[in-house]
Formats: structure tokens, C-alpha cells, sequence
């Protein structure tokens, strides 16, 4: 059944790690923040985690 997505993964190794990871420090910024107001508040204080990555908006 997943036999070729498995395959797939071997050949090129592909990993979802680094997505995984940025998702887990978005949601404990946003857990942190107790609720953002403004969209670009939440988008700074994210930046400023992620140690300036520069996120297209």
C-alpha cells in the first residue's frame, strides 16, 4: 500500500523533520503569547524565535 512513498523516501531522503520542527515553535510561541490580536505581532514574535528566519507574508 505504501510501498512506493516508502521507496521514495529511501531513494531521496526526504525528511518532513525541519517542517515538523518550525510547526512545534510556532505553536509554542502562539501557546506564549496568549492570543495575538494582530496578525504581524504574531508574525514578529515568531521571527524573533526562529532566530530571524524571513518568512514571505
Amino acid at each position: 500500500m505504501w510501498r512506493t512513498e516508502i521507496l521514495i523516501r529511501h531513494l531521496t531522503g526526504a525528511s518532513n523533520g525541519p517542517t515538523e520542527g518550525l510547526n512545534l515553535l510556532i505553536k509554542k510561541v502562539k501557546r506564549a503569547g496568549h492570543g495575538f490580536h494582530e496578525f504581524d505581532h504574531y508574525r514578529l514574535r515568531a521571527l524573533l524565535h526562529a532566530d530571524g528566519v524571513n518568512w514571505p507574508y
